[in-house]
């Protein structure tokens, strides 16, 4: 389970929220398009170069070409999203042609979960600041502004935790039987 924010690119005279919110699945065979290859890779670079922490999770083309039944240059149109880790913090950032995410796993809390949170706003503005792309927090239902929206988003992954918690709790709960078993 993760903590999501979405980011889109929002083209002029749409409503932000009704891009971010539009639930069609996002179009992975758009032609090859060398401006939005440059701008994920730029995006990757600036992200990479303020966090070093930050590791670019490699594709291997030739494994999904093999596992798809496609070529070797078919899986590389494909597979175009650029993946960044920080495995410590439990976060995970996509960056493709007209979207991107980072999802924080719920594995934190208080000044730990505010220390991830500070960095992920960082992730955040430097993804706004390098594609143009709208942030929204479908947890909370709108569109970030990052200048006023890190107090709510960390709330917001706080209640989480707190149902994560509930959840691993009542797991580890001994099952009791049924009580129409008498043996």
């Amino acid at each position: 389970m993760s903590y999501d924010i979405n980011l889109v690119r929002v083209k002029e005279g749409e409503d932000p929220y009704e891009v971010a919110t539009n639930d069609e699945d996002f179009d992975r065979e758009k032609p090859y398009d060398p401006e939005k290859e440059a701008m994920k890779r730029r995006t990757a670079d600036a992200l990479v170069a303020k966090f070093p922490n930050l590791e670019v999770f490699e594709v291997d083309d030739e494994d999904i070409a093999a596992e798809l039944n496609i070529s070797v240059e078919e899986a590389k149109r494909r597979s175009r999203h650029i993946e960044l880790n920080n495995d410590a913090a439990g976060v995970q950032i996509h960056l493709d042609d007209d979207e991107a995410g980072v999802s924080i796993a719920y594995w934190h809390n208080g000044d730990k979960a505010r220390e991830v949170f500070r960095e992920v706003w960082d992730y955040l503005r430097i993804i706004q600041r390098e594609t143009g792309f709208v942030a929204f927090d479908p947890q909370q239902g709108e569109i970030l502004v990052l200048s006023q929206g890190y107090a709510a988003a960390v709330d917001a992954f706080a209640g989480g935790m707190v149902n994560v918690q509930r959840v691993i709790d009542d797991l580890n709960q001994p099952k009791k039987k049924p009580w129409w078993k008498f043996w």
